[in-house]
């Protein structure tokens, strides 16, 4: 399966990222760069606005999936000055059974390593999609092994 989603992605950046995150969300984000989590954004008096991931690229990067506009204002409105919330909005998915032979090594798509082992559930990883730099999250709901490709900041 190919899919497409409607989900929203944004890039959350800047010195004092993790604490606005922290502070934003259930999750526990200080993992190691390549972590996602799954969490709760929360309102202004802790109730739940929105179920995200959370996925950490860097010690003040990171890249999340939020399901509205809503939810990407609301964090651009609170946002420190130091702490940049910015747009992003191409993806796109694989999932089933045959994925990873589809895109795995020394098949059509890439040269670099897929397996489980190189590419854990809820992890992400920079790899060449042909020549072109890609984010791949291993993350899907689907009930099948999956993962998305999102092109980096530097591609838009």
């Amino acid at each position: 399966m190919f899919d497409i989603t409607t989900l929203k992605r944004i890039e959350v950046i800047g010195k004092g990222a993790l604490e606005f995150l922290e502070q934003m969300t259930t999750g526990n984000l200080r993992k190691k760069q390549g972590s996602i989590t799954y969490c709760l954004l929360l309102n202004e008096k802790a109730g739940i606005l929105s179920d995200i991931t959370v996925m950490r690229r860097g010690e003040h990067d990171f890249f999340i999936g939020v399901n509205s506009n809503i939810d990407i204002n609301y964090l651009r409105q609170l946002a420190p000055d130091t702490v940049h919330v910015r747009g992003h909005h191409c993806r796109n998915g694989w999932a089933g059974p045959l994925w990873a032979k589809v895109a795995g090594a020394r098949h059509s798509l890439t040269n670099d390593a897929l397996s489980n082992e190189a590419l854990g559930y809820f992890r992400l990883k920079n790899v060449y999609i042909g020549h072109v730099p890609v984010m791949l999250c291993r993350l899907s709901y689907v009930g099948e092994l999956g993962l998305k490709s999102i092109p980096p900041p530097t591609l838009r």
